[in-house]
């Protein structure tokens, strides 16, 4: 049985690797033809139909005490980081995005420090600043890939993501993280439907 969940969990996590990966290449190629909010607001309302669903389905209980929490993780996650992706996307190319979102690791440590009260080991940390070090030194490797301004946009975006990631892991040790996201982004539906 332990081998099904982790074969599950194996693919599940691939299935969602590959996704976010193709999300850069393609909000580049939505944004080109339609505004950058209708396509945050597109897929966050697409997100929240299935979530409702799901939840209904489910028969989870409304997290009331948890709402405004999760009001902030849809601010975060489900309106600012993909709102603001979207907008630099507009001058970013998506492989020059994909290596700022490279940083999201880092932050989202840095955010949980703050958020979630984590202390990762030095190990760790020196890790991040490697691995941190690494992507900016990538991405400006020759001259070819100059900091426009949607990077500053993108840098912001990442910064949110963290956020919204480090105050979804404090809620998700009373619910599971898939509840979690899924609350956020059906909350998020009065705002996105409009």
């Amino acid at each position: 049985m332990r081998t099904n969940h982790l074969a599950l969990g194996l693919v599940l996590g691939t299935i969602a690797t590959i996704l976010f990966a193709a999300s850069l290449p393609m909000t580049r190629l939505a944004v080109s033809a339609l505004d950058p909010w209708f396509v945050t607001a597109a897929r966050g309302a697409l997100a929240g139909l299935v979530a409702v669903v799901v939840l209904v389905v489910l028969r989870r209980p409304i997290p009331w005490g948890d709402l405004p929490r999760l009001a902030l993780i849809a601010a975060c996650l489900v309106i600012g980081f993909p709102g603001l992706m979207a907008i630099a996307m507009r001058t970013v190319p998506s492989a020059h995005g994909g290596v700022i979102l490279g940083l999201l690791p880092i932050v989202t440590a840095v955010a949980a420090v703050f958020v979630a009260g984590e202390k990762p080991s030095p190990f760790f940390w020196a890790m991040s600043v490697l691995g941190g070090s690494l992507v900016v030194a990538f991405s400006m490797r020759d001259g070819l890939m100059l900091p426009v301004a949607g990077d500053l946009i993108l840098f912001v975006s990442v910064a949110i993501c963290g956020t919204g990631y480090a105050f979804s892991g404090t809620l998700s040790r009373r619910m599971p993280g898939w509840e979690v996201i899924s609350w956020a982004v059906a909350i998020s539906l009065p705002v996105l439907l409009r």
